[in-house]
């Protein structure tokens, strides 16, 4: 489709500050919040958090009705003090001051509640927390025949402007005839020269509403709202629980646009659509509502809830469905496989400002379906319990859970995967976030400065406090440090190996999950994760005892020093390879590469691995194996692995033979294996999954080639080395960074979602880096590797032109470029971090960096708005950035161990 001509409007982004250990927040004193919490709401553009009272107070603690934080400040301010100005008379007493509040949202930026004694009108609090706050009041808001409604049953504001919907209700519960939705707007009124809240436009939402029932009217509506908008396509969503009637032809839709806009018409609704059926008295409920703009420029809806047979039965079922962006269905659900639309700036014609679908589902088998690997938030994953919150950031869905019922609930998240035209193809599976692993009501992403707010408790009247992230040492980690201090050279590489890796036990009560780090001759297997006496499996909170040198018991981790290990100086990478029912650590470095095995040359046996470390030998020892030097990177890829050094790939198949009688690997990739177009090549990183391999090297990003298996070719002739376009690269690559489906990264060709590639492209000489993404297609069966199996992700800033002809087509190229060196990139789909050691001559300190939070494909932001997370201690190392899978927090290796907590 030809690309549409759209005037640019420029976004503004906020930078950060901030390796994480929770302090508590509380309101002045050092104290906690006079009374339990009920509500929160965060401002992502500002980096603000609003809490609200679920219950009355009384004397000076009135002020904390409402309370707000910022990320500089460590207590709540109250914003609701006993006189205030309301509208433009000052010193008036404040209708909110001690009020227990029913519900909170945002509005321009403004905390907008309704309060329990007016439980009818709004209020707005202007300029919160500064001494130009004032008050503004609406009237008692209407029904749709214009009778004063007598509760607000939902509320919900667009961030950017002072517009809201309410949910209102008359004298029955909701769901009856009279049940109203209205729109309302914060604005200036040109006669009184004063900003007012005024109501506007209203409609029934009662069973008779044509843009929920399907034929007939509906056989009920349940008195439960949950309401989402879209900043982006400046579009609001209401989700209902509805029961379609019970004649025949009767269905009913559950979610509907703006005041009475159906979310889809009556023939694309099938049996069931997620947020719809057409089968007569079938319930469907949505229990919460959010949207996503993708990192890629499309827009999804995202609901938990679906076609259920049993109220609660999708309270923890969570969907994406694509939205019309562009065109006729503006803001509806789009056909799944919807022509997307480039939106190219009016007067260049040649600058992208946006993508979107372009096609609305109008017929049967166009919504998707709730089995649809694209639709399926959570992957193959399965919650622990019922959904209380839904938080959507950047690619990433994440939601909370606070009654459980398999593990603890907590904070859980599930990133979207995309293909070469930027659509969404699958999920990763449900995985422990932001390092909330215990029951939360609500957690809040302070996207631009990396920190984390949660209210834990199993309901809201568990809550007096709030917990906030900071970026300091880890406290996981810390008794590690000593080891593995800036005086030692620090930590080379983190490591994550989730419960889930085959090489452990999948056994209920018996699963661990464990961190390796690596150090100058040194290293340690520490365990991150385990199953408790409940059969919870939980993060473990700190390292207590250290065993040296051997693997007796008790330990809570490991350290090697000597032998071997000390022989591989610096050691940078490692792996957990597996094959013939074992499975061995092994790590390389500087000096080679070493083994963990038993005298026999065995490991411990394949999934018997489990908690505490049981089922790990008391005689491993480190044995080395491979001789040559400069080992970047060990990489496991089913039976067999990959030793890469600077200027040579071997394979191996492991086997207690190979590692007690050493022996050669099969040579893949040499120096000069691409001469003579390039002379003396470096390698830098690898990965393999199935039969694909991608080679990083100073001369660019290489894979294997088409129709051939990396794990069975005969020499490196028969590889086929195919060179992967990076157009307008620093010409090195230094980091590959996978993201797979389940968390290991040897399963993304073999799973049917595929996955997605980070591209580092960095270079210190030329003071520049890039991140170039892409889609990784499965290879399943007896498929091949072909051209298709790597897709650029269409990340872009032009359409491709030249002097004669502006084409159809995006120019596909980095997602980001910094402007500086860096050494890693990472993501958990809604941080993106960068991290660079200190380096000379003109010593530049070493940090850890979050992308600001308007990168998408098409920003054009400069390096220059980022913010540098300056590292503790004066370290000159900050490095290896990785995301622990027993919390969903983040470690960060350098020259101490920092991390979430």
């Amino acid at each position: 489709m030809k690309p549409v001509s759209v005037l640019f409007v420029g976004l503004l982004s906020l930078v950060c500050n901030g390796i994480y250990a929770t302090i508590k927040l509380g309101v002045s004193g050092s104290r906690a919040f006079p009374a339990h919490l009920g509500a929160a709401v965060f401002d992502v553009e500002r980096s603000t958090s609003f809490i609200a009272l679920s219950q009355a107070v009384g004397g000076d603690d009135g002020q904390y009705a409402v309370s707000m934080v910022n990320a500089f400040q460590n207590q709540y301010q109250g914003v609701t003090p006993s006189k205030i100005r309301i509208g433009s008379v000052y010193d008036q007493d404040n209708p909110l001051f001690g009020k227990k509040i029913l519900l909170l949202t945002l509005t321009d930026h403004a905390p907008m509640v309704v309060a329990d004694d007016a439980p009818n009108k709004v209020f707005v609090i202007r300029n919160a927390g500064t001494f130009s706050s004032f008050l503004l009041s609406s009237p008692v808001l209407k029904l749709d025949d214009g009778i004063d409604c007598t509760r607000i049953e939902g509320l919900n504001g667009f961030l950017s402007q002072g517009a809201f919907f309410a949910v209102l209700r008359g004298v029955q519960p909701f769901g009856a005839d009279d049940s109203t939705i209205t729109f309302g707007a914060v604005q200036l009124d040109e006669t009184q020269k004063t900003i007012v809240i005024s109501q506007g436009e209203t409609a029934l939402v009662n069973k008779a509403a044509e843009f929920l029932k399907i034929t007939n009217d509906l056989a009920s509506i349940e008195p439960h709202v949950a309401m989402g908008v879209s900043e982006h396509l400046q579009a609001h969503y209401t989700g209902l629980r509805v029961v379609a009637g019970g004649a025949a032809g009767s269905g009913a839709r559950a979610v509907f646009m703006g005041l009475d806009i159906p979310i889809a018409p009556d023939a694309a609704v099938e049996a069931d659509s997620i947020i719809g059926t057409n089968v007569l008295g079938t319930a469907v409920r949505m229990y919460h509502v959010a949207t996503m703009w993708a990192t890629t420029g499309l827009d999804y809806l995202i609901v938990v809830g679906g076609v259920e047979p049993n109220p609660g039965d999708k309270a923890r079922s969570v969907s994406a469905l694509p939205l019309v962006g562009y065109g006729e269905g503006f803001g509806r659900l789009a056909k799944k496989d919807s022509e997307i639309t480039t939106l190219v700036n009016a007067y260049s014609k040649k600058q992208v400002v946006g993508r979107a679908f372009s096609q609305a589902a109008a017929a049967a088998g166009e919504i998707p379906a709730p089995v649809d690997a694209a639709s399926l938030v959570g992957g193959n994953g399965v919650l622990p319990g019922d959904v209380v919150q839904l938080l959507v950031s950047k690619d990433t869905v994440f939601v909370a859970v606070a009654n459980d019922d398999l593990v603890h609930g907590g904070m859980f998240a599930s990133t979207a995967l995309f293909d070469g035209d930027g659509r969404i193809v699958g999920w990763t599976d449900w995985a422990p976030a932001g390092g909330v692993a215990e029951n939360a009501v609500s957690s809040f992403l302070d996207r631009a400065n990396g920190l984390w707010y949660s209210m834990r408790g199993a309901t809201w009247a568990d809550v007096l406090e709030v917990e906030r992230t900071q970026w300091q040492v880890s406290t996981w980690g810390s008794a590690l440090n000593e080891i593995f201090g800036q005086d030692e050279h620090g930590v080379q590489s983190v490591v994550d190996f989730p419960s889930k890796h085959p090489a452990f036990s999948q056994d209920g009560d018996n699963r661990t999950s464990l961190v390796c780090l690596t150090g100058n001759g040194k290293v340690a297997l520490a365990q991150s994760g385990y199953t408790d006496a409940t059969d919870c499996f939980r993060a473990k909170s700190s390292i207590a005892t250290i065993q040296k040198n051997s693997t007796a018991q008790p330990a809570d981790a490991y350290v090697w020093d000597e032998g071997a290990v000390a022989e591989l100086g610096a050691i940078i990478t490692a792996d957990i390879v597996s094959h013939g029912g074992n499975s061995w650590l092994v790590v390389g470095g500087r000096n080679g590469a070493a083994v963990l095995c038993r005298p026999d040359g065995s490991g411990w046996v394949t999934g018997a691995l489990g908690k505490n470390f049981a089922g790990l030998p008391t005689d491993l020892a480190w044995k080395k194996f491979y001789f040559g030097d400069a080992v970047r990177k060990i990489c496991a890829a089913g039976d067999v692995f990959f030793v890469l050094s600077e200027s040579a790939l071997y394979r191996y198949t492991p086997s207690p033979e190979l590692f007690l009688d050493g022996g050669p690997g099969l040579l893949l990739a040499t120096s000069d294996s691409f001469a003579p177009q390039y002379d003396d090549v470096r390698f830098s990183d690898f990965f393999a999954s199935k039969q694909l391999a991608l080679l990083a090297t100073d001369a660019g990003l290489w894979r294997s080639g088409n129709a051939k298996d990396i794990k069975t070719v005969a020499n490196q002739q028969t590889v086929a080395w195919t060179k992967v376009n990076l157009p307008e690269s620093m010409y090195c690559v230094t980091r590959l960074y996978p993201i797979s489906p389940t968390g290991i990264n040897s399963d993304i060709l073999s799973n049917d979602r595929g996955g997605n590639l980070l591209v580092l492209s960095s270079s210190v000489g030329r003071h520049g880096t890039e991140v170039y993404r892409f889609a990784l297609r499965p290879v399943l069966g007896a498929g091949l590797v072909t051209n298709d199996t790597i897709a650029p992700l269409p990340d872009c800033f032009t359409v491709a032109w030249t002097r004669d002809e502006i084409t159809e087509d995006p120019y596909k190229t980095y997602f980001v470029s910094r402007g500086d060196y860096r050494n890693y990139v990472a993501t958990d789909g809604a941080l993106w971090l960068f991290s660079r050691n200190a380096y000379a001559p003109s010593r530049a300190p070493a940090f850890v960096e979050v992308l600001p939070q308007a990168y998408r494909t098409m920003s054009t932001l400069g390096p220059s708005t980022s913010h540098a997370v300056w590292a503790a201690h004066n370290g000159s190392g900050m490095g290896p950035l990785c995301l622990r899978s027993s919390d969903g927090s983040w470690l960060v290796g350098g020259s101490y161990i920092y991390g979430q907590n």
